[in-house]
């Protein structure tokens, strides 16, 4: 929008939105191992028509049908009633973990799931789930249109917006390529300390307050 208006790109800097990055690096070893045979998919975030639960749901069908041993659980403090007979529909219900909790008990349910999906296929800014999740260490399948901070095969995996099937295939993919799903996990933590912690935003505007008073004194 400066740049539409005038402004020239040089004098632009974009500061991204910081996340509690120790808050998701605080997490008992109890919440990781459920010593189950069950792969947990999950989805933290509201349940808005934007956010893609509708597409969300039909992948898991999708990967449901070719793994048995998944579960979706599903982290929110929305109502999910508008979508429950469309799971019954699908016969997913059974197979789904719903999980109200608030920003403090967070970190504990992302850290019990092997992949985090992000279901989302448009955003403008960036996404805080997409923040949070990159800061719990864990992979991510993500649609394009919010997949901000995201490098595919280095610390996410993207998929074309609205391709249902290649959501469902990401997730497969990653679940038996346990190692490569581990490293997307690990780079995309590594990224997010490096880039959102509150540490990290601090020194970028620092930099840009210092250059202002620099040009001023001049």
């Amino acid at each position: 929008r400066y740049i539409q208006h005038g402004c020239g790109y040089e004098k632009i800097t974009v500061i991204p939105n910081g996340i509690e990055f120790d808050h998701f690096d605080r997490i008992p070893d109890s919440c990781i191992a459920l010593g189950l045979d069950v792969k947990t998919l999950a989805y933290a975030g509201n349940t808005d028509d934007f956010q893609g639960v509708d597409q969300l749901l039909k992948a898991f069908q999708i990967a449901l049908q070719h793994k048995n041993n998944l579960q979706l659980m599903i982290v929110t403090q929305s109502s999910f009633d508008k979508y429950r007979p469309l799971a019954q529909r699908l016969n997913i219900w059974s197979s789904i973990c719903l999980v109200k909790a608030n920003f403090e008990a967070l970190p504990s349910h992302l850290a019990k799931a092997d992949i985090l999906l992000n279901p989302r296929t448009d955003c403008d800014g960036y996404p805080i789930k997409l923040l949070n999740y990159m800061a719990s260490g864990k992979p991510i399948v993500t649609f394009e249109g919010s997949a901000k901070n995201i490098i595919h095969g280095i610390n996410g995996w993207i998929v074309k917006d609205g391709d249902i099937d290649a959501f469902a295939g990401a997730i497969l993919m990653l679940l038996e390529k346990p190692i490569l799903a581990q490293s997307l996990g690990i780079t995309a933590k590594e990224h997010s300390s490096r880039m959102h912690s509150w540490q990290a935003i601090a020194q970028k505007l620092d930099i840009v307050y210092k250059s202002l008073l620099d040009s001023w004194q001049m």
